[in-house]
């Protein structure tokens, strides 16, 4: 087999589970590298030339600039190929990924939040700087309207933000789960010492110590106003339109009607805004315990080396 490399060589070592590498200065033959490092040309599955999988026994060529890896048989087929890619890379690629997810998770809940805020802002500001007739049927049926639909798209920033949430914690325990790994596997140092957030570290989702739900309250707040007002406008017109007198006691009994309409929705909103982050984190939680499940039986059904 005349194969020959040069400048750079790595390769995997089954028994110490690490990476190993050498810089030759030369071109020198294979065959006489692999046996000053005591490693059987038989044990050799995979090679990769340049970042491309090869067959080590086919007639490869090489020179000195090209980069050249060797990897162990694990089982054959399509795990030895698998051993030809670097772990480490792919890992890292996913951990950038995943924070970029959870950084844009909470971007997006700002984004949300603020694009609600500027709404309801702006709605108000109309309303407060158009010259309307206070005592027209048209005027109050409007009002009913526009706060109907404020408290809608409240309602829909709400669920918004439990998505959010959630899906921030999702990201941060997809990280935790490579942290973990990192954390089981390396060899030259005790990676537990130096992560402080861990799988079981990440908040609850149902937590009231966070930001996501005092945004959840400021919105429930006002979409609670914000019912109130279309409710108290919708019972004034229902006594402009069946022409009855609109005296103390009919306004006392329009006020406490329309309190009672705003404060069951706000509560049927928090129940769902809660079963909502609840049932996520459930799912999630079960997710990464059959991963964790999954994992321990791969370790489990790995043979002993020797």
């Amino acid at each position: 087999m005349q194969l020959y490399l040069g400048g750079h060589l790595s390769w995997y070592d089954s028994q110490k589970r690490k990476r190993l590498e050498i810089s030759l200065s030369k071109s020198t033959l294979l065959t006489q590298v692999l046996a000053d490092l005591n490693i059987p040309i038989a044990e050799i599955a995979v090679g990769v030339v340049n970042g491309n999988p090869v067959l080590l026994f086919d007639n490869v060529a090489v020179t000195d600039a090209d980069k050249v890896e060797l990897y162990p048989p694990v089982g054959g087929g399509e795990k030895e190929l698998a051993m030809a890619l670097n772990a480490n890379d792919i890992l890292k690629a996913e951990f950038e990924y995943i924070a970029h997810t959870a950084i844009q998770a909470n971007e997006d809940r700002a984004r949300v939040s603020n694009y609600y805020f500027v709404t309801m802002g702006a709605a108000i500001g109309a309303i407060l700087s158009a010259k309307l007739d206070p005592g027209s049927v048209a005027v109050h049926l409007a009002f009913v309207g526009v706060f109907a639909v404020l408290t809608f798209i409240g309602f829909s920033t709400l669920m918004q933000l439990a998505r959010l949430r959630t899906a921030w914690q999702d990201s941060v325990r997809a990280m935790n789960v490579i942290k973990d790994f990192y954390v089981l596997h390396a060899q030259e140092f005790k990676l537990d010492a130096a992560f402080l957030w861990r799988s079981t570290s990440v908040p609850a989702g149902s937590s009231k110590k966070t930001v996501s739900f005092f945004l959840a309250l400021s919105i429930l707040a006002i979409t609670f106003g914000t019912a109130t007002a279309s409710s108290v406008y919708l019972g004034v017109s229902i006594v402009d339109v069946g022409n009855f007198q609109l005296d103390a006691a009919t306004g006392v009994i329009i006020g406490i009607a329309s309190f009672c309409v705003g404060t069951a929705l706000a509560i049927f909103q928090y129940k769902w805004y809660t079963r909502l982050v609840i049932e996520s984190e459930k799912y999630q939680r079960e997710r990464y315990q059959t991963h964790l499940e999954k994992y321990k039986a791969v370790l489990t059904a790995r043979p002993v080396e020797t």
